[in-house]
């Protein structure tokens, strides 16, 4: 019993160094796309979404507290999680987190670097409980430590913009490149740029999204609950804009079954108020 219970430990430590590993500071950097520049263009996209939005901040509204307890427990959870890893949680130090709900009717969420995070009103009737929005939250912040949307701006920058560095780029042609940056993290709305995560970005988002969930005090399990609901509406008249970027492929339900145990067992802690 001894050495299944030391075995266990190992292969819990390995699966969390794997994902660590991928979860590096060093994800998503490039000459082209610079932390700085990311950071600066993102703050100054997220304060002119704002400023022409409805954004919905009474602490009346059961909606809003809904997402701000939900957003602080996800961010709450992601740094506890990165506490020993010395170069990403300086990064993460650097960031002025926020999250907004915004009264859109789209079925969307996002989180851009920096921690700049906005839940469409659209989106609660869709994820309908607290831990379907934990899911969602957890899933799209894990899209964003990772740098996926670093490496879709980088993309962008190399397919159409003739490689040019994101400041260059922004001084040449400003509109065309804050219309490439929203579409990068799924800010946009102009379906003919964006392009859908890979599978392997989806997998990653899903388990670091997961653990962010389950150390925020939700079960894992909610995930199955939730994306089978997304696939219900894929490839109808009712499909979310949120499935643009984050289709739910068929293999995904099976792949979640197999890891949910480890999941729940590893890193659900129920009852934790951050």
């Amino acid at each position: 019993m001894k050495e299944m219970g030391f075995l266990f430990c190992i292969f819990s430590l390995l699966s969390l160094q794997a994902i660590s590993q991928r979860n590096s500071s060093d994800r998503g950097k490039s000459p082209l796309v610079p932390d700085n520049a990311v950071l600066s263009i993102s703050g100054d996209q997220y304060k002119s979404f704002l400023s022409t939005h409805v954004v919905i901040d009474s602490s009346q509204d059961k909606d809003y507290t809904l997402v701000k307890r939900v957003g602080s427990r996800i961010i709450a959870a992601a740094k506890s999680y990165y506490h020993n890893k010395k170069a990403i949680l300086s990064e993460l130090s650097s960031y002025a987190w926020e999250i907004k709900l915004i009264g859109k009717k789209e079925v969307n969420t996002w989180c851009m670097p920096g921690g700049k995070m906005a839940v469409y009103s659209g989106l609660l009737p869709v994820t309908q409980s607290e831990a379907s929005l934990a899911v969602l939250l957890g899933h799209t912040t894990a899209h964003m430590l990772i740098k996926h949307g670093n490496e879709r701006m980088k993309q962008y920058l190399q397919d159409k913009l003739n490689g040019k560095p994101l400041a260059e780029s922004l001084s040449a042609n400003p509109d065309y490149t804050k219309e490439l940056f929203r579409a990068a993290y799924g800010m946009g709305t102009n379906a003919g740029i964006w392009i859908p995560f890979s599978k392997e970005d989806e997998e990653e988002a899903d388990n670091l999204g997961l653990i962010f969930c389950g150390m925020a005090g939700y079960n894992p399990r909610e995930a199955l609950v939730l994306w089978g609901r997304m696939a219900r509406f894929s490839h109808t008249a009712q499909e979310p804009e949120l499935l643009a970027t984050h289709p739910v492929y068929g293999e995904r339900m099976t792949r979640l079954t197999e890891i949910m145990d480890e999941m729940v067992r590893d890193y659900f802690k129920p009852g934790i108020k951050n």
